[in-house]
């Protein structure tokens, strides 16, 4: 569970600021706005969307959000407070969780990804918590994966206040919309 909600919440920043991206790259001067992107400027739109079709798309999401931001004359954002340090961490976790390379793990050692999860994420109360090393064993909990969760969700909702946007992404698709029955 816990594996899958960390890369999943990062899929959901990733798929965020893809989708304003992408709608500025395929919007056409003097036509209507997507409802997503209304309080911006065709200028605004166009400063986007021309730096998306550049191949933005292999730049870290954090970094995705910060560029954006700043191409409408927004503040980057800030990795030195929250949300934007734990979505930092946030990336940083899932990049050694998908790209995970086996090593000898001693119980003294701290490896790069404690630092900073330890203070943030309550160890795994199924583990004896005396149990190291503590990357995976006590991190890896439902307690981390409601923190990457409750992280994301923050971190959108800011961005997207500070980007003045009026959409409301949370809302979903009535998928029961022309289902008979």
């Amino acid at each position: 569970m816990c594996v899958a909600s960390v890369f999943s919440a990062v899929a959901f920043l990733e798929a965020l600021v893809n989708e304003v991206g992408q709608d500025a790259a395929d919007h056409k001067h003097g036509s209507q706005l997507p409802s997503r992107l209304s309080p911006l400027s065709e200028t605004e739109i166009h400063r986007i969307g021309g730096v998306w079709k550049d191949g933005i798309e292999r730049v870290s999401p954090i970094d995705k959000f910060s560029a954006v931001s700043v191409l409408v004359d927004r503040p980057a954002v800030d990795r030195g407070r929250e949300p934007g340090q734990s979505v930092d961490l946030l990336v940083k976790l899932r990049h050694t969780l998908v790209h995970y390379k086996p090593e000898t793990q001693w119980d003294d050692k701290v490896r790069r990804v404690d630092k900073g999860l330890r203070s943030r994420i309550a160890p795994n109360p199924l583990m004896p918590p005396d149990t190291h090393p503590w990357y995976p064993n006590l991190l890896l909990s439902a307690a981390c994966a409601s923190w990457a969760c409750e992280t994301v969700t923050a971190f959108a909702g800011e961005w997207w206040s500070a980007m003045g946007f009026d959409y409301d992404y949370r809302g979903g698709i009535d998928y029961r919309d022309g289902i008979d029955g």
